[in-house]
């Protein structure tokens, strides 16, 4: 096999970590009501659209928890799109409490290859008509670079916010992937920007990542080997 095909064998396995969901999360789509750090987070809604080669293609694909030792939400799946593949998960919910909140942090694993893009846009509307509106963050991984997380700064302090959350991975071309598993955000209820945590892997994931780098060291070898 050659070189080249081994180094993208070896990308394809570490990208395979990221698509395990959160353990014990419920489906968006089942509507859940969860409340942590004073805030109430519910009136779940999603809908998805997707094309070619692209995961999810339902909307019970894609999972809702809340954060381990923060105030927040983390949404999983295994969002990827390859070969001219299109799937965007567009949710959107609300979230309340007895303390306004400030500000939003927002964060995803977002990984591609070629010309390909993985995204995250988080907008947050201060009526239920989604007319006006209160902040926005994006996130993205492309050709362009990595944005890995943002904080959304909002315009006034707010005791109840309406979300919308796309979620898009694209492939343009063939040989393309675009991938994201784990998206997080946190809310800072009357403070100032709190950054989102990183996206940590499962140990099942871990156990998937080091096959991936196992694979890379061969490429090393091979590729002395042939020199």
């Amino acid at each position: 096999m050659k070189t080249s095909q081994w180094f993208g064998t070896a990308l394809l396995a570490g990208f395979a970590c990221l698509s395990i969901p959160a353990a014990q999360a419920e489906p968006v789509i089942s509507n859940p009501t969860f409340t942590s750090g004073g805030l109430t987070f519910d009136t779940f809604g999603i809908s998805v659209t997707k094309t070619g080669q692209a995961f999810p293609d339902a909307a019970n694909q894609v999972n809702v928890d809340l954060l381990s030792g923060a105030t927040g939400l983390q949404f999983s799946s295994g969002f990827t799109a390859q070969n001219y593949g299109f799937s965007d998960a567009a949710i959107s919910y609300v979230v309340s409490g007895a303390t306004a909140i400030s500000s939003v942090g927002l964060s995803f694993d977002g990984t591609f290859l070629g010309q390909a893009i993985a995204s995250v846009t988080e907008t947050a509307w201060a009526d239920a008509a989604r007319t006006i509106l209160a902040g926005q963050a994006y996130v993205s991984c492309a050709i362009a670079g990595c944005s890995l997380s943002d904080v959304m700064t909002l315009n006034g302090s707010y005791s109840t916010l309406y979300i919308t959350k796309d979620i898009n991975v694209s492939a343009f071309e063939q040989g393309d992937r675009a991938q994201t598993s784990i998206i997080t955000q946190t809310f800072n209820p009357g403070g100032g920007p709190n950054p989102p945590p990183t996206p940590v892997p499962e140990p099942a994931t871990l156990a998937l990542f080091g096959t991936g780098l196992a694979a890379l060291g061969l490429v090393r070898r091979r590729s002395r080997k042939a020199a």
